[in-house]
């Protein structure tokens, strides 16, 4: 009886072995050419410069189409590929800086997508042209002031993103502050630059 066993148990053992080397079916497959790409960030801004010339001193803004008052457009493009969010400011003064006190400028914005006037055929959420700032040019001057004065806002100064291809038109109409506007602001000339930085929606600086 324990020999028929063990020799059942041999069998088993064989059998066993001959299964483990079995050689199941299989198939391979696979997709090549996979690529990863990040997006972009880029702005173009207007190529023609804001030249105010021939001021003489006037009182707040009325007729901007009057002698002494210049007024002009010009736009930013967000031309990446992710929604942007941007603030502007003045910088390299050179020239006279009294007139940075006695030149006041109102400015406001809209979206479009399209550069032009304000043939609006965007949005940034709600339609423009919203006042986005009136004061001396001093008010623009340094990027920590641009920070809380001219960006992408909507109405009640709520940053909001411009997206993909989008412009944002400005509208600035400059004149010489009749008030402020002394002998020692005669024949006086100032140049400064209009600087634009964007930064992708989601790391907007907060409090801004």
């Amino acid at each position: 009886m324990k020999k028929k066993l063990f020799v059942l148990v041999a069998i088993l053992v064989v059998a066993i072995g001959v299964g483990v080397a079995y050689a199941w079916w299989t198939a391979d497959g696979g997709i090549s050419g996979n690529t990863v790409t990040t997006g972009g960030m880029s702005l173009a801004t207007s190529d023609t410069a804001i030249n105010a010339t021939g001021l003489v001193p006037q009182n707040a803004p009325g007729d901007e189409a009057a002698a002494g008052y210049y007024a002009k457009f010009i736009w930013v493009q967000n031309t990446g590929s992710v929604d942007e969010m941007f603030y502007a400011w003045l910088d390299n003064a050179s020239g006279d800086g009294v007139l940075l006190d006695a030149v006041k400028c109102a400015i406001w914005l809209a979206p479009t997508d399209a550069p032009g006037d304000w043939a609006l055929t965007g949005s940034l959420g709600q339609p423009g042209p919203w006042p986005v700032y009136t004061g001396t040019l001093r008010g623009l001057y340094g990027e920590d002031v641009g920070k809380w004065q001219l960006k992408t806002v909507s109405p009640g100064h709520t940053a909001t993103p411009l997206h993909p291809g989008q412009y944002a038109i400005y509208k600035i109409v400059v004149w010489l502050d009749g008030p402020s506007a002394g002998p020692d602001t005669m024949n006086k000339s100032l140049s400064v630059d209009l600087k634009f930085k964007a930064f992708q929606s989601e790391n907007w600086p907060l409090g801004l």
